[in-house]
């Protein structure tokens, strides 16, 4: 996937939320009050996954990845059978209004595509357990 870490991006351990290779949308940050969306999920996870290919240094990007993956958790929707990212506000596209707890394709598609590339990392175990999510 290509999506890469930014020219001279350097991780910050104390500062994870500020410090992401691709920020939260402030759409959804400011409009909508939820620090995670599917794309910079997605942008994020391949990014590191593509460091980490290239660096195998895997302790330097843990905790973004591990950030990452406690936010997916905090916003998906958990039964035995499923899993999936509900919209939690109401959110208008084109000529749709999507209602609080709805789901929508993209959305899901988007996320399971930003775990794909994170769970092939050379056989590394923590980037393979966010394939269980």
């Amino acid at each position: 996937m290509g999506f890469h870490v930014p020219a001279g991006w350097k991780p910050n351990p104390s500062a994870i939320e500020s410090t992401l290779p691709y920020p939260w949308s402030a759409l959804y940050v400011q409009q909508f009050r939820q620090p995670f969306n599917a794309d910079s999920f997605l942008y994020n996870m391949a990014a590191l996954a593509n460091l980490y290919r290239k660096s195998r240094d895997y302790a330097a990007i843990r905790p973004y990845v591990d950030y990452l993956v406690d936010r997916l958790k905090k916003y998906r929707s958990l039964t035995a059978t499923r899993r999936w990212l509900p919209y939690k506000f109401a959110y208008s596209f084109h000529d749709r209004e999507l209602k609080p707890g709805s789901v929508c394709a993209y959305w899901n598609a988007s996320a399971m595509t930003g775990v794909r590339p994170a769970s092939r990392s050379a056989g590394n175990e923590i980037f393979q357990r966010t394939a269980a999510l």
